[in-house]
C-alpha cells in the first residue's frame, strides 16, 4: 500500500511538472487578448461552458478566418470593435494553443 501511494505521489509530480512546462514554452497572452479573454469568461461562458465554445467556434466557424469570425460576433454579444479585436486574438491564442496539445 505504502509503494502504491509513493507512487501516485510520484506520478501526480510528473503530471503538475508537465503541465507547468508546456506552459513554459506557450506565448504569453497580449494585453488585448488578455482583455478578450476577461470578456469570454464573464458574458460567453454563461451559455457556452467549458469545450461548448470550442464546439460552438470550430463548428460554426474557422478560428483562424478573421473576417468571419469578427462579422459573427459583431452580430453576436460583441459590438465594440475594439473587443471585438480582443476576443479574436484570444480565441486564435486558445485555439493555437489547442491544437499544438497532444
Amino acid at each position: 500500500m505504502k509503494f502504491i501511494a509513493q507512487s501516485l505521489v510520484v506520478f501526480l509530480g510528473l503530471v503538475v511538472l508537465l503541465l507547468g512546462v508546456g506552459r513554459l514554452w506557450a506565448a504569453p497572452e497580449s494585453e488585448g487578448a488578455v482583455q478578450g479573454r476577461e470578456h469570454v469568461e464573464q458574458t460567453c461562458v454563461g451559455c457556452h461552458a467549458g469545450s461548448q465554445l470550442e464546439v460552438v467556434i470550430r463548428g460554426r466557424l474557422d478560428p483562424q478566418n478573421r473576417d468571419a469570425l469578427d462579422a459573427f460576433l459583431a452580430s453576436h454579444h460583441v459590438a465594440d470593435p475594439a473587443l471585438r479585436a480582443d476576443v479574436i486574438a484570444h480565441l486564435e491564442a486558445r485555439f493555437a494553443s489547442a491544437s499544438q496539445e497532444p
